[in-house]
């Protein structure tokens, strides 16, 4: 009789412990940018493309590429 109390304890247990394990990372969430998951440059510089405000949508070398992305990326702006 005291191992069956014992062995339902250690399953009772066990379901709550993987019960709350399961429901923690759903706690931490965070909502991220579109493009921040994205790792190649074409998609970082696309989303940089999308997120530049109206202000800043300045293309001096008519690249197509704005001069803060460039900036942003490593490329000159002027050439």
């Amino acid at each position: 009789m005291k191992r069956s109390i014992s062995v339902i304890i250690g399953l009772i247990l066990i379901l709550v412990m993987l019960g709350s394990e399961a429901t923690v990372p759903l706690m931490n969430v965070v909502t991220a940018s579109p493009w921040q998951e994205k790792t190649d440059l074409k998609n970082i510089v696309e989303g940089l493309m999308t997120t530049t405000s109206l202000a800043d949508q300045v293309d001096t070398d008519s690249d197509g590429l704005y001069d803060k992305v460039e900036v942003v990326i490593g490329t000159d702006f002027s050439n």
